[in-house]
């Protein structure tokens, strides 16, 4: 048996260490067998799942996301106190097949912290693996910087101090948004694996001309489009900018299918961009079919396909499916 609580309002490095934590505990595929997701459980309803263990041999997860159990003032009920005796009761009696993740967002700016000295947190020090995550300040350029460094390395990238710094005052201090930017580096710098700041202002210069042609190559002006695809092509290398689009397009469809059920703050935190941005994408996608995206993807799929066999010139193909 393993328990953890992992809380605080950084959901970014949150959300990575959960990802990974489930990995870790489930290595091959999640099922509904092995594997369930509970969020603020009624108490009973979280005692019954507690209490009945997977039905096949192998591991099973337990996913708790909850505020009330552990936030000072969200419940202090004598109902709750019983609660939590029943409920210490049971974690210390799980088999070992079974791993309990208890996960505390916070919203940011708010300045609220787990309770401390509340039963519950004080009888789960002694037997819980318990991380917190604090959200870094934009300007916190002490953490941000070493991050990036770290986070680099995870991606088998090597980023040194000074460059690192760079890509931090260009790019900002939001961590989902530098995380995105190091994965267009990597493209970028394939298939060497060290970030120089040169690449970090070819970055820069190419994600201001690849914003152009997003904009032409969705409003269908072909002739903005030629020439924005002239000026990458002399900076870059088609292939990669063909990487830029595809990446553009899945994002595109993403947020078109995520409209349709989520607010932007959502989105942006799903995809790894600015609120700002997203709010401004779904506006800019308003007019344009889920259906059209799909046929712009496919074709630009095709054009890749003829310049890896050789049946267009790279540059061509690029202007021909604009």
């Amino acid at each position: 048996m393993s328990v953890y609580l992992l809380w605080g309002d950084d959901d970014f490095r949150l959300e990575k260490d959960l990802f990974s934590l489930r990995k870790k505990i489930l290595p091959d595929d999640i099922s509904p067998l092995n594997y369930r997701k509970l969020e603020e459980p009624a108490p009973h309803i979280l005692l019954e799942n507690l209490q009945t263990t997977g039905m096949m041999f192998g591991n099973l997860l337990i996913e708790v996301h909850s505020t009330k159990l552990f936030l000072r003032g969200a419940d202090d009920s004598e109902n709750k106190k019983e609660f939590v005796l029943k409920l210490l009761d049971t974690l210390e009696f799980l088999p070992e097949s079974v791993n309990v993740i208890f996960v505390c967002k916070i919203a940011k700016k708010t300045d609220k912290k787990i309770d401390g000295a509340s039963k519950i947190v004080k009888e789960m020090k002694k037997f819980a693996e318990i991380q917190q995550y604090q959200a870094f300040k934009p300007w916190d350029k002490k953490n941000i910087i070493p991050w990036i460094i770290s986070t680099a390395k995870e991606k088998n990238l090597t980023i040194h101090q000074d460059t690192a710094r760079e890509l931090f005052e260009g790019a900002g201090g939001e961590l989902r948004i530098l995380d995105n930017e190091l994965n267009k580096l990597e493209l970028l710098a394939y298939p060497n694996k060290t970030i120089s700041k040169e690449l970090i202002k070819k970055l820069h210069l190419n994600n201001e001309n690849i914003f152009l042609l997003e904009e032409a190559w969705l409003t269908g002006n072909k002739e903005q489009s030629y020439k924005e695809i002239k000026k990458l092509c002399e900076a870059d290398e088609p292939q990669r900018i063909l990487m830029f689009l595809q990446n553009t397009l899945t994002r595109w469809i993403k947020i078109k299918h995520l409209s349709k059920n989520f607010p932007s703050f959502e989105i942006s935190k799903r995809l790894g961009i600015t609120e700002q941005k997203a709010t401004i994408e779904i506006s800019k996608l308003k007019s344009h079919s889920i259906e059209k995206l799909m046929t712009m993807k496919k074709r630009l799929t095709d054009t890749e396909n003829s310049i890896k066999t050789g049946k267009l010139p790279a540059e061509l193909a690029l202007e021909l499916v604009l």
